[in-house]
């Protein structure tokens, strides 16, 4: 997808940009160096190539989201059929059906059920640590010193 009018020169250095897998370089950013006048019609240039990579991802986004939901609809219809088949072996009192193509039948397996998680030994509680971010940044705002944090200022680069 074309959104912005990009001289073919330069839309040509920048598709040339390329990350190499195996050492995570970035390569072919040679072609871009910026020099004189030029300059600042690049980086006008560069904004607008950003936008269509940022709208290619946003439609890559959209279309992860809709094969994300027809992946979990086959996971429940699968599961579905697959307790159908259980209940009727079951009731049956088959445990395994098998022909040419496919063997299916039932096999044992163990897992831990906890039926009071307060009544466990400490060792078996697994607690995990994270900071409260929006209470740090709000104490560190009116000025609280706290060992192990503080405010700092970032720059992003906006492109509208």
């Amino acid at each position: 997808m074309k959104l912005y009018e990009i001289p073919q020169a330069v839309r040509t250095a920048l598709e040339a940009v390329s990350v190499n897998e195996e050492t995570g370089e970035i390569e072919g950013v040679e072609a871009l160096e910026l020099t004189g006048a030029e300059a600042q019609q690049k980086i006008l240039n560069t904004f607008c190539y950003v936008k269509e990579l940022e709208a290619d991802a946003k439609t890559l986004a959209e279309q992860i989201k809709n094969l994300q939901a027809r992946k979990k609809s086959l996971e429940r219809t699968a599961g579905f059929f697959k307790a159908q088949c259980s209940e009727a072996m079951l009731a049956l009192g088959v445990s395994k059906l098998k022909n040419s193509q496919i063997t299916g039948g039932f096999r044992k397996s163990t897992a831990v059920q906890i039926e009071d998680l307060d009544a466990l030994p400490e060792e078996f509680i697994k607690i995990e640590k994270s900071a409260n971010k929006i209470a740090l940044k709000e104490q560190l705002a009116e000025g609280v010193v706290i060992p192990g944090a503080s405010l700092v200022t970032n720059e992003s680069l906006s492109i509208r």
